[in-house]
């Protein structure tokens, strides 16, 4: 029984680099000068030559976009594991917190880099929408 809980997320330590790998490339020729990404994923900040900010359990999409912003934080690499730490995350992804830049996806799993939008642009463009 035991191995049973344990076994999917030990095989999935084993996963291919391939898209990981490609995102932290991406990462590396487009932000060269970015300090730091909040990720789900170790591999992505590997390849990317930059400091891996490991995605708290927070529980809610709010209180991460609001520890971004607070860490100062520009990018956000997330792969189909984000569910584990936020289960809202893609249901309530919104256009004044988060801009995707990037998206890469294979068979069984996906990798989506966001730019977090600070909060002076966020309320800049909450009036321009009114």
């Amino acid at each position: 029984m035991v191995i049973t809980l344990y076994l999917p997320k030990t095989l999935k330590s084993f996963k291919s680099e391939g898209i990981y790998k490609d995102a932290g490339v991406w990462i590396k020729t487009f932000y060269p000068d970015v300090p730091a990404v909040l990720t789900d994923d170790a591999i992505i900040a590997f390849y990317a030559g930059v400091q891996r900010l490991e995605i708290p359990k927070t529980n809610t999409y709010k209180k991460l976009i609001t520890y971004a912003r607070t860490k100062k934080i520009n990018l956000i690499a997330v792969t189909d594991d984000i569910v584990d730490y936020v289960p809202d995350f893609f249901s309530k992804i919104n256009h004044r917190d988060l801009r995707e830049l990037y998206r890469v996806t294979s068979k069984k799993e996906k990798v989506v880099i966001y730019q977090v939008i600070d909060e002076q642009q966020s309320k800049a463009k909450l009036h321009a929408d009114e």
